[in-house]
């Protein structure tokens, strides 16, 4: 009876500890696990950045996904506004302002001026749905020390675009884009003309360009004036061309794509 009596005590011990160990497993786990980030409500959007960190040097354009997971009842189109803070530091961007109701993707657009602060700063989009929360992504936003400018060998030449690379116009309106024609110290003046083709890639009437300094006898910006007829429509391209007698190259030529919206 005795030997009976201390098997049931063993055994119960035995089971009180293994419940013990047991327990305190579980919990650890419990401490353990990540928690998850929560799915959004079934009517509403969330937004993420990607990359959400981008680093950047004064006049450099960088480009960012905003990535929209949505309920399953979040089936409207989505309005999106970017926002830059502090505002005074010389980076603006531009987002897609509405994505489909059952797109999911829009890209964000970053860019850093010329006298940029060296720096950090958050862009911040924000997407609204009509019956959603408002949705935000943010990207952390470095900028850089500016590139050391390089100076020209002496008969060196380089034309360069400014920032309207990409020309929209309303037909029978002007619009202006800038270039830039830089030159060594021992080269000579530069003659600058443009010229403007079709999709077709023939001359056409339809648009004009203008070069309002046509002669540059130092490193400079030129301006060309971009004129649609009523008449126009479609794509277009400027070619303007710098020519200088016994530069290094003896001439240097870019391109504006000019896109025309119909009048009326």
């Amino acid at each position: 009876m005795k030997k009976l009596l201390g098997l049931v005590i063993i055994l119960s011990a035995a089971i009180v500890l293994s419940v013990g160990t047991t327990g305190c497993t579980t919990k650890d786990k419990d401490k353990d696990k990540k928690p998850k980030a929560d799915a959004p409500a079934a009517k509403d959007i969330s937004a993420s950045a990607d990359p959400d960190k981008w680093t950047g040097k004064p006049g450099e354009t960088g480009k960012v996904k905003i990535n929209l997971t949505r309920g399953k009842d979040a089936k409207n189109e989505a309005t999106l506004t970017a926002a830059v803070d502090p505002k005074d530091k010389g980076v603006t961007a531009e987002v897609d302002k509405t994505v489909k109701a059952d797109g999911t993707q829009a890209e964000l657009k970053i860019m850093i001026a010329d006298d940029a602060a060296k720096g950090d700063v958050t862009v911040t989009v924000t997407v609204n749905s009509k019956d959603s929360k408002d949705a935000k992504a943010t990207v952390k936003v470095t900028v850089g020390e500016k590139a050391a400018a390089v100076k020209p060998a002496e008969k060196d030449m380089k034309l360069e675009i400014g920032k309207a690379k990409d020309v929209k116009i309303d037909a029978g309106k002007t619009e202006k884009a800038t270039v830039k024609v830089t030159l060594g110290a021992d080269a000579k003046e530069a003659k600058v003309t443009a010229e403007v083709k079709g999709k077709d890639g023939k001359a056409t009437k339809d648009v004009t360009a203008k070069v309002d300094t046509e002669t540059m006898a130092k490193t400079g910006d030129a301006t060309v004036s971009i004129t649609a007829t009523d008449a126009a429509e479609g794509d277009y391209t400027v070619t303007i061309t710098a020519a200088s007698e016994g530069a290094t190259p003896a001439s240097a030529t870019a391109d504006v794509k000019v896109t025309v919206k119909k009048k009326g």
